[in-house]
């Protein structure tokens, strides 16, 4: 699962060399399902940004009165499911973050970890978009996104089970490409390396979905060093 993740730096822009193109919005610490957030896809032949909220309300459960929002999808089963092979046929997006948080059971306590990449790059999630169900526009509908997910590396495995899709390279193009179709995209779906990753304990600001400032992710008190 991923459930939050940051997009910031100590550098503005961040730069996404591989779709060619430069982020410059305010730092962003905790992003969290329900929240809008900076979405990168391929609008006729063109890398464009756009913002999108977290989560889908697919349209096609308004009737059994869902409410509760898909925020990640499975990477081994989006081609097959119904709620997901039309996305991933036809509206594969990028999400730009540059760590993701997962928590750690640890006796009565859940306690955060945030994950990066070793060299300080930015991470490019693999991602569906949908039109989903909204109160809040007059239309009655808004773009919404979903991460996708996969098993998880050395590194992730003793916090989680999953971990979110991570592209770079020539994967970046082949996913974002409106004419690639989706004929072995799954093999894109793998974990990162392990040694791509380093992890360290963060403090406990990051548990509430309102927190959004630097404290999200500096180490806990009791982290020392990075973990590899």
């Amino acid at each position: 699962m991923c459930g939050r993740y940051s997009l910031r730096s100590e550098v503005v822009p961040v730069r996404f060399p591989e779709v060619g193109i430069d982020w410059t919005g305010a730092p962003r610490f905790n992003v969290a399902p329900g929240q809008r957030a900076p979405v990168i896809r391929n609008l006729g032949n063109q890398i464009k940004w756009t913002e999108m909220r977290w989560g889908w309300l697919p349209r096609s459960t308004e009737k059994v009165g869902v409410t509760v929002r898909i925020i990640n999808a499975r990477s081994e089963t989006v081609s097959s499911k119904p709620l997901f092979f039309s996305a991933f046929r036809h509206r594969r997006c990028l999400i730009p973050a540059d760590g993701f948080y997962e928590w750690k059971a640890e006796g009565q306590a859940r306690l955060p970890w945030r994950f990066v990449r070793r060299d300080g790059r930015p991470l490019l999630f693999a991602g569906l978009w949908e039109l989903s169900r909204s109160s809040s526009t007059p239309e009655g509908y808004e773009e919404t996104f979903v991460i996708l997910t996969t098993r998880p590396n050395a590194i992730t495995s003793d916090i989680h089970d999953r971990m979110p899709v991570v592209l770079s390279g020539e994967s970046v193009d082949q996913w974002l490409d409106p004419y690639s179709g989706a004929l072995g995209l799954e093999w894109l779906c793998l974990p990162m390396p392990d040694e791509a990753l380093l992890r360290y304990r963060v403090g406990l600001d990051v548990n509430s979905v309102h927190s959004d400032s630097e404290a999200c992710i500096r180490p806990a008190p009791e982290q020392t060093e990075w973990e590899f």
